[in-house]
């Protein structure tokens, strides 16, 4: 009799407090945002994942390793030393999930070391995200500037030289092997 006794007791002892219905009913509200928030942020993550191993992710990653010639951008803009880390990641500037229209594109990537890339996620999720942000986005348009104006001026010149007319093969004798 004596162990039913303290097994009453240890049973009630280790209860949960009885909740009003209000309570229920909000603790349940709050476990199904919670669950489908945990939902939502696996299919994030399975998309990405996809993207990840994409043929569209690995053309646009390769042309940005060549296009910065592996070089540590982050490295650059905050000390001035141009660096080629062994391991190179390529950075999205505006992030993956907030952004999936640039995920391919050339403007929101830019190489950085596997080190400087986890400094940069850090600093976002610190509230910085905004400024590293802002950083990252006016060196690209100042390489663009520097690196790619040149070829805009020789396109605007040759369309003054052309004045309005548009030239094709047949112009330059090209014959298509008599299918034309």
């Amino acid at each position: 009799m004596k162990k039913k006794n303290y097994e009453k007791n240890y049973e009630r002892n280790n209860e949960e407090p009885v909740l009003t219905p209000e309570q229920i009913i909000r603790r349940n509200e709050i476990s199904t945002a919670l669950c489908q928030e945990i939902l939502n942020a696996k299919k994030v993550y399975k998309s990405s994942q996809d993207f990840y191993n994409s043929k569209e992710w690995k053309t646009a990653r390769a042309m940005t390793l060549a296009r910065d010639g592996r070089m540590d951008v982050w490295e650059y803009l905050i000390s001035g030393r141009i660096t080629y880390p062994k391991r190179v990641d390529v950075h999205h500037i505006e992030e993956l999930i907030e952004a999936p229209q640039l995920r391919s594109s050339l403007d929101n990537l830019v190489t950085v070391s596997h080190e400087n890339h986890r400094l940069i996620d850090a600093l976002y999720h610190k509230g910085n995200k905004k400024l590293i942000q802002d950083i990252l986005k006016e060196y690209v348009r100042e390489r663009n500037r520097v690196f790619f104006s040149h070829e805009e001026e020789t396109e605007e010149k040759e369309e003054e030289e052309l004045d309005g007319e548009q030239l094709s093969l047949f112009d330059f004798g090209y014959d298509f092997g008599g299918i034309a």
